[in-house]
């Protein structure tokens, strides 16, 4: 019984979460494809670091670097966003 319980409340926690990452994605792909963005930049470069320290400490290192079509930009593609990649976006 308890078992079942916090297997409940484990799936419950898990689902919410990924509701919420989802809506976060939704509004980030919703900015990268606002026309209103295309007039003002040419492209925007999206960058993923987990920092394992202090900011003045952390070193970064771009790993590699790829260039997208804003067209391409949907939640999948900005939760598969590998850390230390530097993703241009163009608009």
């Amino acid at each position: 019984m308890l078992l079942e319980q916090k297997r409940k409340e484990f799936t419950e926690k898990n689902s919410s979460e990924l509701k919420a990452e989802n809506k976060e994605a939704e509004k980030w792909t919703e900015f990268l494809t606002d026309k209103r963005l295309k007039n003002k930049l040419n492209e925007i470069g999206i960058f993923y670091h987990q920092f394992s320290g202090e900011l003045q400490n952390e070193r970064i290192k771009i790993e590699n670097g790829k260039t997208n079509s804003a067209e391409n930009i949907n939640v999948d593609f900005l939760k598969n966003i590998k850390e230390n990649e530097l993703n241009w976006i163009k608009l």
